[in-house]
């Protein structure tokens, strides 16, 4: 019934092997575009947890260069300290790197962007920044 030729099975296998490529590399794109939105998701639950910091003590707690990997609480005491107040507790793995630096009166966490965004005006690469009051601004290096 299906008596095809060997030249007509090889092109058959390539228009395959291309469409399964093409949909390895899509979804794989959409994996890194949704690995972008959970970084700075859960940046801001930090940042969201940094501000109730603020409204309570009137500034922030001080670090001079901190992973946010590493921060897995911050409570009235401060980061990774016990306390009765927590503000911000880690509830997920950090799909990449990031750096939290405080003095007090304002805070910055830094961190890049894989792919282009433009509601945020970014280009793939980019250095972001999360800022105190929850702002974010992103620039080419």
């Amino acid at each position: 019934m299906f008596n095809y030729t060997l030249k007509t099975k090889i092109i058959l296998a390539m228009i395959f092997l291309f469409l399964i490529m093409g949909i390895f590399l899509l979804v794989s794109d959409q994996d890194s575009r949704a690995s972008d939105l959970q970084l700075v998701s859960q940046l801001q639950a930090l940042a969201t947890g940094l501000e109730k910091y603020y409204d309570k003590f009137y500034s922030y707690p001080p670090t001079s260069r901190l992973a946010v990997e590493n921060i897995r609480v911050v409570t009235e005491n401060g980061f990774n300290q016990e306390g009765n107040l927590v503000y911000y507790q880690k509830s997920a793995t950090w799909p990449r790197s990031a750096v939290l630096s405080s003095e007090g009166q304002d805070y910055k966490i830094e961190f890049v962007l894989d792919h282009g965004w433009s509601a945020w005006q970014a280009k793939a690469g980019d250095t972001c920044f999360l800022k105190s009051g929850l702002i974010m601004e992103c620039r080419t290096e």
